[in-house]
């Protein structure tokens, strides 16, 4: 003989463990999210390599600047020697 209440607390039971079950989805899902995040975080290799990149660049931009700006006075240079040595 069943009781009325018996299959109540069935179904009560059944609705439990899914939600259990829910709940054990969802916070293996945010504890793997949390886990990715801060290895991201902490993942700095890939922000040096840029960095040296750029620096890179820079000291490139800087150099041919340079070279340019400085250019002429020293062709002008270079000449007057060997004007001199042509001279001599």
């Amino acid at each position: 003989m069943r009781l009325a209440g018996d299959s109540e607390s069935r179904t009560l039971f059944k609705v439990r463990q899914e939600r259990e079950r829910e709940m054990t989805s969802v916070t293996t899902v945010q504890m793997w999210l949390r886990n990715v995040l801060a290895t991201l975080g902490r993942d700095e290799e890939g922000q040096d390599m840029i960095e040296y990149a750029l620096l890179a660049a820079l000291i490139s931009i800087v150099a041919i600047v340079m070279i340019l700006a400085i250019g002429p006075y020293i062709q002008n240079t270079f000449q007057d020697v060997a004007n001199a040595l042509k001279s001599a």
